[in-house]
């Protein structure tokens, strides 16, 4: 996936709006590759709103996810939609993307829960998007 995002053409209109990859096996490596994918199709053609992400239920470090927020480059999209964004210079909208399974990566421990706790429920959503 991220190979196609980097030889796809430069045009934000040729890229997806959403990509839904919940429960996938998706790895940390994986995760690592699509966003650098994404942030330099960003960098050379940035789209209006940010892109719909779900990767929740994978194999991911919640603490990339949880980052990418901390630096401005996503949102949880709380009052968000796929065709608008409560905050400003977004690239990703990460619903749920801190609910991640644990009990297969190798720092996972019998005192580590085998899923996150779930984020606290989202705000509606205009239209039902």
């Amino acid at each position: 996936l991220a190979c196609w995002l980097r030889l796809k053409s430069p045009s934000a209109n040729a890229l997806p709006r959403e990509i839904h990859l919940s429960g996938n096996d998706f790895t940390a490596d994986g995760f690592k590759g699509l966003v650098t994918a994404l942030e330099a199709k960003f960098e050379k053609c940035p789209w209006p709103v940010p892109l719909w992400l779900r990767v929740e239920d994978n194999h991911i470090d919640p603490r990339a996810v949880i980052e990418l927020v901390e630096q401005g480059k996503a949102c949880w999209a709380d009052g968000c939609s796929t065709r608008s964004c409560q905050k400003t210079g977004c690239i990703f909208h990460l619903k749920s993307g801190a609910k991640q399974l644990l009990c297969q990566l190798p720092f996972a421990s019998p005192t580590v829960p085998a899923v996150l706790p779930q984020l606290p429920p989202p705000t509606p959503v205009p239209n039902g998007e």
